[in-house]
């Protein structure tokens, strides 16, 4: 325990770490997925995955993960591939600090950390926001984009329907 890093999730072994966002710039209407790619041999299975650190205005939704076994030969080596969908709630720039990833290396008896990038984030509002103040605080808790619920006709009024239902 000796020189054990705050953010260690339990990982042995000798590890890698790459992350791609997909998206940059992206309006209050969409989503961008952030990929943290941890590669190497050690116990890539067991360990916690790295959990983004994000500024307030963007949601992080829990991550979706593959893990991918190359080899299981004396030790298992492959790929640990952890997406997060981040969604924005208002429009700004902002940054995603980098991602540290720690893990404990048998071969040197030490804990070693790897960090990723940062990113920078350009949201613009969106058509379908929630009409908002300017601090951010709703207003009115209607989307004002999709048809409304008046204007749909029933199915089963439809001539439609009816030709369908007597063809069989």
């Amino acid at each position: 325990t000796e020189g054990k890093p705050a953010d260690f999730g339990g990982a042995v072994g000798s590890f890698k770490i790459t992350s791609k966002l997909s998206r940059e710039s992206l309006s209050t209407d969409d989503v961008t997925t952030l990929t943290l790619t941890i590669s190497g041999s050690g116990n890539l299975k067991l360990f916690d995955a790295p959990r983004p650190n994000l500024p307030s205005g963007l949601d992080l939704y829990d991550p979706n993960i593959l893990d991918t076994v190359t080899s299981r030969s004396t030790t298992i080596a492959g790929d640990k591939i952890i997406t997060y969908t981040i969604a924005p709630r208002k429009s700004g720039d902002y940054t995603i600090p980098p991602i540290t990833f720690s893990w404990f290396d048998p071969s040197s008896n030490s804990y070693k950390t790897a960090t990723t990038t940062a990113y920078k984030l350009h949201v613009t509002t969106g058509k379908g926001t929630i009409a908002s103040t300017n601090n951010g605080k709703p207003v009115s808790g209607t989307i004002q984009d999709g048809p409304s619920l008046h204007a749909v006709r029933p199915v089963i009024l439809s001539p439609v329907y009816w030709s369908l239902y007597s063809i069989p």
